[in-house]
């Protein structure tokens, strides 16, 4: 018998246990028979334990990793995505409202030059001046130009005057007086009468 014995491996496995009892480490216990005086006695093989992997050595993930996987990096994720998008939203809103006041200002200010330039014609109508603000063509004005003296060409010109202000309705009185005749003392009414009569002279 003790031939047959010594011919056979001085250890044989009978027994694979796995331990997780460790939330870090798994354990391997190897348990058997191993040859002792010609005889095979039970023995504990071997004790093998696996730790969790690192940066540089391959291992075992632990609970803490797996929880980290299935839960915690999931939850990070939405929770981001949740963030992203209501910034992006808020963004949009923000937007919204900025063209809102873009638009009311641009709306504004398309009145203001329109009221503006409704201004610059009556202003360029009362005054006189052309559309792109020059002054008229006053050669069929120039009284001087066929009067015999600078006197008969300022009568000529009161008298345009006169024309004028009651095309205006005849916002003015005063006395005119005849400069051609400069022997005639008396003074003649013009303008608005009605003026003469409520602030005489």
């Amino acid at each position: 018998m003790e031939n047959v014995v010594n011919s056979m491996p001085d250890n044989l496995l009978s027994t694979f246990q796995l331990d997780q009892t460790d939330v870090n480490n798994i354990t391997i216990s190897l348990t058997g028979v191993e040859k002792s005086d010609g005889r095979y006695v039970e023995s504990t093989l071997a004790d093998i334990t696996i730790t969790p992997a690192t940066n540089t050595v391959a291992g075992l993930m632990t609970g803490a990793e797996k929880i980290a996987i299935n839960e915690t990096l999931p939850d990070a994720i939405n929770d981001e995505k949740v963030a992203r998008e209501n910034a992006v939203k808020e963004l949009k809103a923000k937007d919204t409202e900025l063209q809102g006041n873009i638009d009311s200002l641009e709306t504004a200010l398309n009145a203001d030059i329109t009221e503006l330039r409704s201004t610059i014609l009556k202003v360029n109508d009362k005054v006189g001046l052309t559309e792109a603000n020059e002054m008229p063509d006053l050669s069929s004005t120039n009284y001087l130009a066929n009067s015999p003296s600078a006197i008969s060409a300022a009568v000529t010109l009161d008298e345009e005057i006169g024309k004028l202000s009651r095309n205006e309705n005849e916002l003015w009185y005063g006395v005119k007086f005849d400069l051609a005749n400069s022997s005639s003392p008396d003074g003649v009414r013009t303008g608005n009468m009605e003026m003469h009569k409520t602030l005489p002279i």
